[in-house]
Formats: structure tokens, sequence, C-alpha cells
């Protein structure tokens, strides 16, 4: 299908929608139900496409509601619940916190009907973020964190909203669900022992005004007792680390001394002098494996007031920027592209993408199944092709009679008589000639063996294999040599064993030839340059495009095109994009239609330089990534889940 047609499929209004989903959702919400009368339900079921969905919308939220439906190419299975088009849910959350909840699945989105069923919920959602201000990031997990930790906590919330906020209960309150972050993260491991030190954090949480004013102390009591008892430096470790750092679940990956070698001596502007104490007092605990030491160390730090979790939050935010910032200066746009291919000696190139999903550069062609292949003119105006996989390569010869053979063509020995006597020759994988005669000296049989023209070895009446070099070896074979029927048989096979010599030495004669030439410098229609980069001194990033290898998104993709367009059972079993069944053009249109734009290329950072290449290809998008790297950047195979591991196993 053309991808412009595909486009049109996959974002008009007219597309239908799952029935089932539609009106299931639909009749969940309570607002709708009271707004509208059920012949007009039944007629927006009956309809059943996008446009039913954004009248629907339009008439029982208002314009601006439908308004957000009429930007993205949309499902009932993107909209978790109608009530996220409620005005006082997108006054709370914001116009950005509503797209959030279109682009992934969020399990937050039962807070939303419990804050419209519930608008008191809304007004304490709205309180409560006053309070924590800036404590949660402002993006799709920041907010996912922030109502799962409202919902949590929310007669606890009301409780002092009625008291009133005082400073007190506010830093204790943040300093309660800071905790939380740390110790859902061991809740998170599957095998997690019940009986470990976080349970007693767990079971300490504040429940009334009373138990929070008293959480700080609670909590250092029962820390220095647990610190105390430690059976091993590891645990203390991990206790001190709890207690005045806590733990950066999206950070908890990086390594601080790392960070404090390589990098602060570039960015000191980016942290004040605390901030970088902050993050070496961090690495030391790190790196201390002594009991006593670290028992010391809790020692020097209890009595301040400076060192805690909360401060660490907004440090290890600030690291995590930097390295954000380094990551998207190494990378590479398709300007920068264009000027390193001019310059081949940075072992960067240009090619042209064909339309049949080939990639021609100058020395070599990519297949559409990524094979590298290349080929050299020998002086015998015979063409060797290098064809080049993750496996290995082969190779296989053009004649200047226009046949071809391959490296591993098998063929069968060549087999001729001179009088009694029978001859077969083999050609090896080394190119080395293999003769066996069968040869009647006065009615005893004998075998020779012969490589390369020399007797090797030979039998007499089928016995003990001998010698070829000894004297009676060679006298016995000197007839044969000088006989003219065995000669003139051997002359009419000569072309035959040199053809078979050639093909085995194929990979040899492709390093002696000439390497043939492309002209890529005129580009027909419907093609395109393509940049390959050698990111082993430029960039220290990698790209993965993965496949479609989650079954919901292939059945959304057919549904919703209204056909099989894609092959589950095929495709759904790839780790990578299958480019003989799906173009990258293809690839590009329902990753920014489906699911809101969101990509299944994964980027991660890889701390070091990579020995891969990538290649940007200026087609239907100018930075569309078209050649990835080995490795998986571990991001769900369904890509809406949003990637919350806090929230994993509740």
């Amino acid at each position: 299908m053309d991808y412009k047609e595909l486009e049109e499929k996959l974002t008009s209004t007219k597309r239908k929608m799952d029935k089932a989903d539609f009106e299931k959702k639909l009749r969940a919400n309570k607002y709708i139900m009271n707004t509208l009368s059920e012949d007009e339900i039944n007629s927006y079921l009956e309809q059943c496409d996008y446009q039913a969905v954004i009248d629907l919308v339009d008439k029982v939220y208002g314009k601006e509601a439908s308004d957000i439906l009429k930007e993205r190419a949309l499902s009932t299975d993107d909209i978790p619940t109608f009530n996220i088009f409620d005005s006082r849910i997108q006054e709370a959350i914001g116009y950005g916190g509503v797209h959030t909840f279109l682009t992934y699945y969020m399990d937050s989105s039962i807070v939303i009907d419990k804050m419209v069923e519930n608008p008191n919920l809304i007004t304490l959602y709205n309180i409560y973020k006053e309070q924590i201000t800036n404590f949660y990031s402002p993006s799709a997990i920041g907010l996912q964190e922030s109502l799962l930790t409202f919902d949590k906590h929310k007669n606890l919330l009301n409780e002092i909203s009625k008291a009133g906020w005082t400073d007190e209960l506010r830093d204790n309150f943040l300093l309660r669900i800071r905790d939380e972050e740390t110790l859902n993260n061991f809740i998170d491991v599957e095998t997690a022992d019940p009986n470990v030190w976080y349970v007693e954090h767990l079971n300490n949480a504040p429940h009334n005004i009373e138990e929070l004013k008293n959480y700080k102390n609670s909590r250092e009591q029962l820390l220095n007792k647990e610190i105390l008892e430690s059976p091993a430096a590891a645990s203390c470790q991990t206790l001190l680390k709890f207690k005045y750092f806590g733990n950066i679940r999206e950070n908890n990956n990086y390594n601080h001394e790392y960070f404090l070698k390589d990098y602060l001596s570039f960015y000191t502007s980016e942290f004040s002098d605390y901030e970088i104490s902050a993050i070496y007092l961090y690495s030391i605990i790190e790196q201390t494996n002594d009991f006593d030491v670290l028992k010391q160390i809790d020692t020097a730090l209890s009595k301040t007031e400076h060192i805690t979790p909360l401060d660490m939050k907004p440090i290890d935010s600030k690291v995590a920027e930097v390295y954000r910032k380094e990551y998207l200066n190494s990378t590479i746009t398709l300007e920068k592209a264009e000027k390193m291919a001019e310059n081949r000696e940075n072992g960067s190139y240009k090619g042209i993408l064909k339309s049949d999903g080939s990639i021609v550069c100058i020395d070599h062609i990519l297949t559409p199944n990524g094979i590298k292949q290349e080929r050299a003119l020998l002086p015998t105006e015979d063409i060797i092709t290098k064809s080049t996989d993750y496996k290995g390569s082969n190779y296989t010869i053009t004649m200047s009679d226009g046949k071809t053979y391959s490296q591993k063509e098998k063929f069968n020995p060549i087999v001729f008589a001179f009088g009694d006597n029978n001859v077969e020759i083999s050609v090896a994988e080394n190119s080395s000639v293999h003769e066996t005669i069968f040869y009647n000296n006065n009615g005893i049989p004998v075998t020779f063996h012969i490589t390369n023209s020399d007797l090797v070895s030979f039998e007499i009446n089928g016995g003990v294999t001998r010698n070829g070099s000894t004297p009676l070896a060679q006298r016995c074979f000197k007839p044969i040599l000088a006989n003219p029927d065995y000669q003139y048989m051997k002359e009419q096979f000569e072309p035959e064993i040199k053809m078979r010599q050639k093909i085995a030495n194929l990979p040899q004669l492709f390093s002696q030839g000439k390497i043939l030439t492309n002209d890529i410098s005129y580009i027909e229609k419907d093609e395109q340059p393509v940049y390959f980069l050698n990111t082993t001194e430029t960039t220290f990033f990698n790209h993965k495009e993965r496949g479609f290898t989650s079954k919901p998104l292939l059945n959304k993709i057919n549904s919703t095109i209204g056909e099989e367009y894609l092959n589950i059972s095929k495709l759904a079993t790839k780790g990578e994009l299958d480019a003989t069944t799906i173009s990258p053009e293809e690839f590009y249109i329902i990753n920014n239609t489906l699911e809101g734009g969101l990509t299944s290329i994964s980027t991660y950072y890889n701390n070091s330089k990579c020995n891969n290449w990538i290649s940007y290809v200026n087609k239907i998008h100018p930075n569309s990534i078209f050649k990835r790297s080995p490795g998986d950047g571990m991001v769900s195979h369904n890509r809406k889940i949003l990637n919350h591991l806090r929230w994993k196993h509740r």
C-alpha cells in the first residue's frame, strides 16, 4: 500500500472504532449517560467511527475538548475514560495532562474517575499540588506519580487541609512520599524477603496529623535501631543511603563516582559547592564496605540537617539533566550527517535509497534485508560479488561468458577413463586439486592419490596406504603421466579444473580485484539520499528500531485499517523491523499516527564509545533513523504502557 494511502486510512475521521470498547466506556460514564438520551447514544454507537467520538465529546464536553481529539489520530482504546475531557479535570491536570492520558496507558485514570464523581477531591488535589509544588517532574511519569500518591493519601491530605498546612507538615509529608519512592523499588523485586528492613518503614506510614508531625522522629529512631543491628556492611550501606539520600528510581544505575571524575570539571557551573559535596558523600558511601567506617559516617551526618533525601532529589535530577544535555549534544542532525559524508576519511559515506528498499552506495549496495553487497572486477573481466551479513560473508562470480557460480557451489567429481583405468578429480575449498587414479598394473589394482600434481600416497591391491614419495611409487606412476590418452583427457578438463579453482578461491581473488563503483550523483524520482555515519568517535548513542512485537498493537493496526494489513503471526515474533514485510515509510506513518507519535525506535545512553554505525535517511521525515545498531533499549513491547516501575506490583 502506498504510504500516502496508508496515512489517509489511519488518520481519516471515518475509520472504524471498536464498538464494544466504545460502548463500554460510554455507558460507564455517568455524566454522559445523564446528558444524552438513549436514542442519541445508540446513534453514536451505530455510526461507530472516529467522527462519532469527536461529535459525542463536542456535545457533552464542548468544543475545547473535541478540538483535542481533532489534533490526533486516536481510537477509543487511546481514551482511558471520557472523564479526562471534563473541564475541571483539564484545569487540574492541564492541557498537556489530557494529552498524556491519550498517549499512554496510565493506571492513574481511575483517580480521574474518582475525582469527577467526587468534586471535593478535585478541590483537594489542587490544594495538594500547591503544597508539593515541583516535587514531581512535569512529565507523564510525574503526573502518574502525583495522582497515585494523592489517591493513596487523600484521607490524610484532607485532614491536613482542614487543619491548615504548616512548614513542618509539608516537609514531613514530602519526606514520607520520598521514602515511599525508595521503598517501592524494593517492593518491585518479586523475590524480596517480606521480613527485611523496609517492611518496618512501610508500616511506619503516618495516617493522621499527629503521626505526620512525629514522622521525622519515628523514622530516625527506626533507622538508628536498624543501623545498630545491621548484620553486614552491605545492609548498613543501604540504610545510610535511604536515611540521608533516598533512592532515585530513574537514575539509580548511574555511577556517582564516575560522574564526579568525568563530568564535574566540565559542568561546575551547573552545581553549587553543597551539591558537589552531597554527590561526593553519596559516592563515598557507595564505595565503603567497612562496617565501622559506615557507622562513623552516620554519626557525623546525624549531627547536621543539611543532607536529607529531599535535598538529594533535585540534585540527582540535575545530574540526570547533565547526562541528557550531553546526549542531545552528541546527536547528529541531518545537516551534520551531510557534511560528515562528504569526507570519507572519517568512515562516513553517502548512499541512495531506491524505491525497492535497497541502498546504493559508491562501492557497495545494501539490500532491504540488511545484506551488504560489494563487486570487484578481475583482469579476466570476471566479476566477483561479496555478500556480507551478521553471520559472515559469501561470494559469487560472474564469468566473462555470463555464467554465475557460488563460492559454496557443490560440484560432482570430474570422472574420465583411459584404457582400463579410471580417474576422479575434485577441487577442495582451499582451491587445491585432488586426483585419484584407479590404475590396472598388469592385473594388479593400484590407487594413486595426487594433490596439485604431486603424488601423495598410493595403495596396492587395496592394501596399506603408502608414502607416494618412495622410488617404487614414482617408478609405477611415471607410465601414467606419459600415457597420451591420460594427457589428452587431462587437457580436455583443464578449463573446468581452473574454473573450479577460481570459484574456491573467491575471497582471495576479491581482494585482488578492482572494486567497481556506482554512480550515485543522480537521484531519480522517489529516491532519497542516506548518510551512513561512523559513530566510533562522533557519538555515544545506539538506536534500535523495534518491530511491531505487540499483538494488541498489530490487531489495532489491522482493525483501524479494516483489513489484515500486517500479518500477526509473522511480525509478532520478530524483535526488529522486517523490511521485507513493511517499508520504512509505512513504519514511520504507523509510528506517528496510531500511538500518538510514540516511536518504537528506542534511544539509550551508552556511556562509552560504540563500534556501531547509524544512518539518517531524508525520507518523509528528515531525521528518521533507517539503520539501527544491535541491542535492546529495554522499552515495553506495548509502547503505550507507561514505563513506570514504581506501581508495577500494586
